[in-house]
């Protein structure tokens, strides 16, 4: 009886599988992808950490298209995009990134940087800015271990202090016959 069972026991896994695949195909297949999407990712953190920027974005792409709510490969995407001067391909990788985790603060703090300092979009840049330093993350303090509460204050500091600049270009760039504002900003 016990031989009986332990024959039966992988066929019936098997055909529960087999069903299971046959009324939920799209959720196997989208999770298909995402391994797939995963892997290209894998394989662009690599093209990355070996500095060869062409191929990361092609595995970059790649993986986004199978796997395009993977944040952290549209932050990287959106940084080397800023290295190399593309500022709204930057832009729109970043805003993929900030769609993906509203809460990323790293991608919102970039952003801003490029609105301010590379395109001139000085209120758009203060938005982020305004936006970052309202966000409120989970302060997470293990003795000896792991701590964000510095890292947490030191990206709202920053937040601030780049709101600030923002502020200080636009007076900046206003002009002559508006020069009164800029004791306002």
């Amino acid at each position: 009886m016990r031989r009986f069972f332990r024959k039966l026991f992988p066929l019936v896994l098997i055909l529960i599988l087999v069903g299971v695949g046959y009324f939920y195909k799209s959720w196997f297949i989208e999770q298909y992808h995402h391994a797939k999407g995963m892997y290209y990712i894998y394989k662009g953190d690599q093209a990355y950490s070996a500095d060869n920027m062409g191929q990361t974005i092609n595995y970059y792409q790649r993986g986004l298209d199978l796997f395009p709510q993977h944040y952290e490969a549209w932050f990287n995407l959106g940084n080397i995009y800023a290295v190399h001067e593309d500022y709204y391909a930057a832009v729109d990788a970043y805003e993929h990134a900030i769609e993906a985790n509203p809460k990323f603060v790293m991608a919102r703090m970039n952003l801003g940087i490029v609105y301010s300092e590379d395109l001139g979009f000085f209120d758009d840049a203060i938005k982020q800015f305004d936006t970052v330093t309202q966000i409120r993350l989970l302060k997470l303090w293990i003795p000896w271990v792991y701590s964000n509460v510095k890292s947490i204050k030191g990206n709202r500091g920053l937040a601030y202090f780049n709101k600030g600049v923002a502020w200080r270009q636009k007076a900046l760039y206003l002009p002559l016959e508006k020069q009164y504002l800029a004791y306002k900003y």
